[in-house]
């Protein structure tokens, strides 16, 4: 059975702070958040796989299923699925919203030396870790993020323009520094010399 919702983004959080989202609802509207960044991130009418696992537990069991998200322009909505269980859906005004991570909020590097593009591989531990930070300071991180792909053996691929990696790496050393749980904070340095020694061997950039 296929379960079919059309979400308005603008409804769950009208932006005066007039709706107070917690709890399950609060997780929800993360999840929603995450694919509407996914989606925009990606040209219009190409259906991509993304690492997002689905939130269904068909039988009481984790479904483990991964979001497939298409973006369309003419009606701009986002469309997504489950091709595991079903489990699919729409998503309304993301242009132009704080989850739009499209060309006109996050334009690509201008020079040829931001442009390099560096690929690197985590694991699912690591993306989980990485997506559940709290809305990282500058779109650009966050784009990199957004256009991550399932890798094989379960890893996932982050890809992105030089200038984009520097300010993510900085900003998973300042997300280290200020975590209070100490072994987060050893997994997010961690991280962050990974991807710090990656791009510095594909490129020659230290970042």
């Amino acid at each position: 059975m296929t379960f079919y919702r059309r979400t308005d983004l603008d409804d769950l959080d009208p932006g005066d702070g007039s709706v107070n989202v917690s709890g399950r609802a609060s997780r929800l509207f993360e999840h929603l958040g995450r694919i509407a960044r996914a989606a925009s991130v990606r040209p219009t009418g190409e259906t991509a796989v993304t690492p997002i696992g689905c939130r269904r537990r068909p039988g009481r069991k984790p479904c483990k299923g991964r979001i497939r998200v298409r973006r369309l322009d003419v009606p701009s909505t986002v469309q997504w699925e489950c091709p595991h269980c079903g489990d699919s859906g729409e998503i309304i005004n993301v242009r132009g919203s704080e989850w739009d991570l499209g060309a006109a909020r996050v334009p690509l590097p201008e020079d040829e030396e931001g442009q390099q593009e560096v690929k690197v591989r985590i694991t699912e531990q690591q993306y989980g870790l990485l997506s559940a930070l709290p809305l990282l300071m500058e779109p650009e991180s966050e784009w990199i993020v957004a256009k991550a792909e399932p890798a094989t053996h379960g890893d996932v691929r982050l890809t992105g323009p030089l200038d984009f990696w520097e300010l993510l790496v900085w900003e998973l050393a300042a997300a280290a520094n200020h975590e209070e749980s100490r072994t987060r904070q050893r997994r997010l340095n961690e991280l962050c010399r990974q991807l710090g020694n990656a791009v510095e061997a594909q490129t020659g950039f230290r970042v």
